[in-house]
This record gives structure tokens, sequence and C-alpha cells, in this order.
């Protein structure tokens, strides 16, 4: 609530205060591991550093074996509604084993550290019914590279944490509040949405901005998960192209839905 707040005064000292935030929700999960990001080089040793620091990360984490879209479809099926199966789905177990090793080591070294075919191919392994999916982003990355072009460059999570973080601190106050701003709305009407016209869901689901803003923190809870998206999506609201306008987009097409 606090973000909320500083972002609309947007004054000189709240918005230092909410990039304050913002950094240390970032980082939060490196400094409860004891770890320090490593030097962002090409040498050998950064390479291990890396691998360690992920690896140590990782140490503190639970591999969950629960199904999150599977949960979510069953709630939806008690109360009577239907869900659409998306045509983005991928993952549905984010505590995966599969997501959060190569997810660890693109945190802390960026996408430079992890294989995108190796991912995909053992996610296709564990998840069978995402192999359609699965094989649409492999050509689509292969057909990139004979054209010059990596795909991976253009993620958020290019240069991992580091690149999130001097995202957050090279932005202006006006465009961080802006950014935090448009989060902050957006996930409270979804949890609005949630709460009292659960209804609209399955076409809520059906928008691309489903796999790109809700399913990883735009439903963000009280507490420090729920920082850990809006923390998320501003970054990606400063750094992604075109993202911003989506959300906007999305935005007003929930807010028609409010009772």
């Amino acid at each position: 609530m606090a973000w909320v707040f500083w972002s609309k005064d947007a004054s000189p000292e709240t918005a230092q205060r909410l990039r304050a935030a913002i950094r240390a929700t970032l980082l939060r999960p490196l400094v409860r591991a004891g770890i320090d990001l490593p030097t962002a080089d090409d040498s050998e040793e950064a390479f291990h550093a890396v691998e360690d620091a992920a690896a140590r990360l990782l140490g503190s984490r639970r591999f969950r074996t629960r199904d999150l879209d599977g949960t979510l479809r069953s709630h939806a099926t008690a109360a009577g509604i239907e869900l659409p199966r998306v045509a983005g789905h991928l993952v549905p177990n984010i505590f995966h084993r599969a997501v959060l090793e190569p997810g660890a080591r693109m945190l802390i070294g960026g996408t430079a550290h992890i294989a995108y075919e190796a991912v995909l191919n053992e996610w296709a392994r564990i998840w069978p019914d995402s192999q359609g999916a699965i094989d649409k982003l492999l050509t689509m990355h292969r057909e990139a590279e004979l054209s010059g072009v990596d795909l991976m460059q253009s993620s958020p999570m290019k240069d991992g944490l580091p690149g999130l973080v001097r995202a957050v601190d090279e932005a202006t106050d006006e465009r961080l509040c802006a950014a935090v701003q448009a989060c902050t709305k957006g996930s409270a009407i979804l949890l609005e949405l949630a709460q009292r016209a659960p209804g609209c869901i399955p076409h809520l689901m059906n928008d691309v901005m489903w796999d790109q803003w809700v399913r990883v923190g735009g439903l963000a809870p009280e507490g420090k998960a729920g920082e850990a998206g809006i923390a998320m999506a501003t970054v990606t609201h400063l750094l992604v192209p075109g993202w911003a306008e989506d959300l906007d987009r999305y935005t007003a097409v929930m807010t028609s839905y409010l009772p």
C-alpha cells in the first residue's frame, strides 16, 4: 500500500523511497541466501562464480510438486466455471526443479547462462501436453539464429538481476512512479475481479497478457510475494517495448468487467 501512495505522490523523496523498496525486493532472495552478485565478465572464473551462486540460491528453496494451473482449474470447476486451455501455456508448476535450476542461473548471470534448447527439451519431457508450443518456440529460436538474431537478448532477464536493478536505478522518478502506478492499479483490479466477478476469468485468459503478466506476478497478494510480483512487473514495464501499452489495454478490459 505504501508503494501506491509513494508512486501517486511522486515527489523526489517518495520516489527515492519507492526506488529503494523495489531494489531491496529484487535483491531479497540473494540477501536471504547470503550471496553477492558475481562480477559480470566472460572469464571462466566469472562463469563458475555464477554457477556456484545459483547452487547456493537453490539450496534455500524447496522444489514443490504442486500443479498451480491444475489447482486454479480445480477451484474454477468447483465454482462452476470452465477455464479455456491457453495457447501459450507451458509450465504448470513454476516451483519444479526444471524451472528453478535454469531460472537461478539466469537470475544471477543473465540469459547467457542458460541453453534454451536444453531447457525447452526438459520441459517437453516433464510436461508432454506442451510439446506443440515448445516445438514452435524451438523453431522460432532456430530461425532467428539463422538470421543472426539472438531472441534471448530481447528478454528483460538478458543481464539477470543486475540488469533489473540497473533499470530501477536509472529510471527517472516520473517513469518509475508511472510504472508502479500502472502495475499496482492492474493488480488491484485483477484481485477485485477474482473475488467479485470470477466469471470473467476465462475471457481474461484468452489475452496474451494472461501469460505475460497474470501468471508471472500480476495477481499480487499482500506481503512479500505481492511485492515481488509488483517489482518484476515494474522492471518489465520499464524494459520491454510495448509491454506498458499492453498492460494499459488489459487494465481497460479488466475495468469493463468490474461490478
